[in-house]
């Protein structure tokens, strides 16, 4: 059981789990996962690692299931790394907390951390773990007729070209943020970045402010 009670284990749908589960926006300290106390975490026989009890288990690395996409799917050696940062981005969105700095004196609290919610909309806002979201491979192309049309032409589109790079299918998060070398891999040279400053709001209160590029 998540939160070791009866009556809303993993066999009830995502309402009633959400509703009556005091485990449910709790993040293991042994696997990271939302969903459990640490105190009914797992440890796998198969591969040593948390969150399952053996290999049997679609997350085990050493399941029959696992093993086989992993010879079926390994991804090239040119977009090996990039593979990687996206899980790593993705895995850190899913797990991010915010810390409150204190100043060393005495009388007040030792450094504190609030965990960020993840939020989905289900008629409202409601604070839910998200659900794993699956890692594609797409093109990207550059379309110099944009600058153009936006008044900034490029003066030398020789270098540019199409590229192809791993992309979570929706991370929740509504921008049109890239990897600035993402952007340098496609021929864009710093004269063609246009700066600009995006203020979002979502339904974790207060405005996201964030300093970018345009190309």
């Amino acid at each position: 059981m998540s939160c070791n009670k009866s009556s809303h284990g993993p066999k009830n749908d995502r309402i009633t789990r959400a509703k009556f589960c005091r485990a449910w926006s709790f993040t293991c300290a042994k696997c990271s996962v939302k969903g459990h106390f640490t105190s009914s975490c797992t440890k796998c026989s198969a591969s040593g690692n948390w969150g399952h009890r053996d290999k049997s288990s679609k997350f085990c690395t050493q399941s029959p299931q696992q093993r086989a996409n992993a010879k079926d799917a390994r991804p090239s050696k040119a977009y090996q790394t990039e593979d990687d940062n996206t899980n790593y981005a993705f895995d850190q969105l899913c797990t991010s907390s915010t810390s409150t700095e204190c100043n060393s004196t005495a009388t007040q609290k030792p450094q504190q951390r609030k965990p960020l919610e993840h939020h989905v909309f289900d008629g409202q806002w409601v604070a839910r773990p998200s659900r794993p979201h699956p890692i594609m491979t797409l093109q990207l192309t550059p379309r110099p007729e944009d600058h153009a049309i936006l008044g900034f032409p490029m003066a030398d589109t020789s270098k540019l070209s199409p590229i192809n790079i791993p992309m979570i299918a929706d991370s929740g998060y509504q921008s049109s943020i890239m990897p600035l070398r993402s952007a340098q891999s496609m021929g864009f040279g710093k004269e063609d970045i246009i700066p600009v400053r995006l203020i979002m709001r979502g339904a974790i209160r207060g405005p996201g402010r964030h300093r970018c590029s345009r190309y």
